[in-house]
């Protein structure tokens, strides 16, 4: 192997959306990360393998994890190749396994090559070539890709490693990583129905986590509650039930169904001290989901879900009863411009309205809308009153609540006729939000 070429042992990053890497950064430091480092999209950490592992099952913001294999600096992509044909792949999997490769290029990279380094493409192939020549070269034999469910996904990151003072010049490093979990965190597998454009679970439990809840305390009222999911990220925070809890309990039952992909990987299949690690983490989130369960039902709820649409209210109460929190959480039928609230107890009151031109044609207070631009001038006009009445609202019938908005149209905003305290900058999928944040005296 090339001394040009660094391999990792210890070193892992945890992809996250935009916005969201602080939080991100909190919640793999209280798991055990070291070294936590954060970067557009995702933070770098490092560890015994059990701590990534423990990010996998217990991060609620977190998209993906993956096991940093290897780097070297580059200058073509050629030099792709030339890494990838001297790394030795027959540690990191086998002949009879599959394979795919997904590459990411640097943020800010096409201002130093303009010309290169454009086609992820072109790099997901010349890294492939790499692998396949390594193992004809050393066995007569390749392994195959799999496009759709391969057994090992490997990630190829194109970065800035460094830039000259007079920003004319900058250093390029090709690193390898190595999918842990196969499907994407977010799916957590509690949407049985979800409306035209939902935010995903991570995204919701990173806002909730954003705000100034006291979920000991507080009550956490969803204005325009969609298919329930800040609902029901809430309600697992509150009870500190693991992101991971449905799979977790259906590996309990059957550990066959390998819901993580680093049980079939020689990351985890080679080491008895990981795999005993990890039946004890799973003992750890399977209590902490009975307890979680236990204080919820215990007590009085104090997460409540209101939205104007009929059928989203019940897909709602559908999710929300498929995974028995119906007592823990209540949800009404109700337009949010006219919800009150007349009890003694105050908290967080949240709204995810539509950005503008919808997606699916949802009703224009239910928060099942999306925005892809900005729509027609009729719908502006109805949005602009939509979320001028709803501020209004907030003003006369929520006095002692902490309110959140989060929206992707900053023109829709300044309908609200209320000073944010707070504008916490995010990234829903491509497009740009903000988490407004209002005081209500």
């Amino acid at each position: 192997m090339s001394s040009n070429i660094q391999t990792y042992s210890q070193s892992y990053f945890a992809s996250c959306a935009v916005g969201l890497e602080e939080v991100l950064s909190k919640e793999i430091q209280a798991l055990g990360g070291k070294k936590a480092t954060l970067e557009r999209g995702g933070v770098e950490f490092k560890g015994p393998e059990i701590t990534a592992i423990k990010v996998i099952l217990n991060s609620r913001t977190a998209s993906r994890v993956y096991k940093k294999l290897y780097s070297s600096p580059i200058r073509t992509e050629k030099n792709v190749y030339d890494m990838s044909r001297s790394i030795p792949w027959n540690s990191v999997f086998s002949l009879e396994q599959t394979f795919k490769i997904k590459t990411l290029i640097g943020y800010g990279i096409q201002t130093f090559y303009p010309d290169s380094f454009k086609n992820s493409v072109y790099l997901s192939q010349t890294l492939k070539d790499g692998i396949v020549d390594f193992f004809k070269s050393k066995f007569k034999d390749r392994p195959n890709v799999n496009t759709e469910k391969a057994d090992i996904n490997l990630l190829l990151r194109i970065s800035i490693s460094n830039k000259d003072k007079f920003l004319l010049t900058a250093s390029l490093t090709a690193s390898v990583f190595m999918d842990l979990c196969g499907n994407s965190l977010h799916q957590r597998g509690y949407r049985i129905t979800a409306g035209e454009a939902p935010v995903k679970e991570n995204m919701a439990a990173g806002i909730i986590k954003l705000m100034e809840w006291d979920q000991e305390k507080d009550l956490f009222i969803d204005s325009m509650c969609g298919s329930g999911t800040f609902l029901i990220e809430a309600a697992l925070i509150k009870a500190d039930i693991p992101p991971s809890f449905l799979k977790v309990m259906k590996f309990s039952k059957n550990p066959e169904l390998r819901p993580w992909i680093f049980l079939g990987t020689n990351f985890f299949l080679n080491n008895p001290a990981l795999k005993e690690e990890f039946n004890n983490e799973i003992l750890s989130c399977k209590q902490r989901i009975e307890d979680g369960y236990k204080k919820l039902r215990a007590e009085e709820p104090k997460i409540f879900g209101f939205d104007i649409n009929t059928d989203t209210i019940r897909a709602c109460a559908e999710n929300i009863s498929a995974i028995s929190l119906s007592e823990a959480i209540k949800v009404k039928q109700i337009d949010a411009t006219k919800l009150k609230w007349e009890g003694e107890e105050k908290g967080v009151v949240f709204c995810n309205p539509p950005y503008g031109e919808r997606l699916g044609g949802a009703n224009a207070n239910s928060a099942s809308g999306g925005w892809r631009g900005p729509g027609s001038s009729d719908e502006n006009e109805k949005l602009k009153k939509l979320y001028f009445e709803y501020g209004e609202n907030l003003k006369n019938n929520f006095k002692g609540f902490k309110a959140y908005v989060f929206t992707g149209n900053p023109e829709l905003k300044d309908s609200i006729s209320l000073a944010p305290s707070r504008k916490i900058p995010l990234f829903n999928g491509p497009i740009e939000c903000r988490l407004l944040k209002y005081e209500l005296y």
